[in-house]
C-alpha cells in the first residue's frame, strides 16, 4: 500500500443546511424586558453606591473611615454586574 502526500488528497466539501428553530416572540419580549429592568437596577445601584461613597468622603471623620472605601468597592461590583447584564441584553437582542 502506497501513501499519498497530504497535498494531493482532494477534499470535497459537504454543505449541510440546518434551519434554526425560530425563537418564540413572547419569550424574547419577556427576556429582553427582564434584562432591561435588571440593567436599570444595576445602574441605579451603581449610582447609589457612588453617591453614598462621595457623601461619606465629604462628611469625613469616622463615617468616612467606615463607609467610603466600602461603598466604592460596591460601586465597582455594581458596575461589573451592569456591564454583564448589558452584554447579555445585547446578545438577547441580537438573537431576536
Amino acid at each position: 500500500m502506497t501513501r499519498t502526500p497530504l497535498a494531493s488528497i482532494r477534499h470535497t466539501e459537504m454543505s449541510v443546511s440546518v434551519s434554526k428553530p425560530a425563537a418564540d416572540p413572547l419569550y424574547l419580549l419577556i427576556m429582553n424586558t427582564f434584562l432591561f429592568i435588571m440593567m436599570l437596577l444595576a445602574m441605579a445601584a451603581t449610582v447609589g453606591a457612588l453617591v453614598w461613597g462621595v457623601i461619606a468622603m465629604a462628611r469625613g471623620g469616622e463615617f468616612n473611615a467606615k463607609w467610603s472605601n466600602k461603598m466604592m468597592r460596591y460601586r465597582i461590583l455594581f458596575q461589573f454586574i451592569a456591564i454583564c447584564v448589558f452584554m447579555a441584553l445585547l446578545t438577547a437582542i441580537g438573537k431576536g
